[in-house]
C-alpha cells in the first residue's frame, strides 16, 4: 500500500509547506496572547 503523501506531486507539497509556517506562527502568537493574558487575570 502506497503512502498517500507520496501521490501529491512536488508543487502540492511545496504549497502545504509553505502554508504551514505562517499558521504555526499564527497559533503560537495565539498561544502566547493567551498566556500573558491569564497570567494578568492572576496576577492583578
Amino acid at each position: 500500500m502506497a503512502k498517500p503523501h507520496i501521490a501529491f506531486p512536488p508543487g502540492k507539497k511545496f504549497l502545504m509547506k509553505k502554508f504551514e509556517i505562517p499558521s504555526q506562527v499564527s497559533y503560537l502568537s495565539i498561544h502566547v496572547f493567551f498566556i500573558f493574558a491569564w497570567l494578568k487575570l492572576n496576577l492583578f
